[in-house]
């Protein structure tokens, strides 16, 4: 479990996610988690964020 959290985070191989897991002779409900698309502020490429961007923080796309 993660910290006093009642959440374990699992990795799967395949695509598949089943219901329920079984571990330690107990079962346990899955609940996929869905990553939020990231989307760069600076270049408004997706992908990354700004953070992280290759672009000069002084570029600017549009001088308008």
């Amino acid at each position: 479990m993660m910290g006093s959290t009642e959440t374990a985070l699992i990795t799967l191989e395949g695509s598949f996610v089943p219901r329920y897991v079984f571990y330690w002779q107990a079962e346990y409900r899955c609940d996929p988690e869905c990553p939020e698309a990231q989307f760069c502020q600076r270049c408004h490429k997706m992908g990354h964020r700004q953070d992280v961007c290759t672009l000069p923080p002084s570029t600017e796309l549009c001088q308008t």
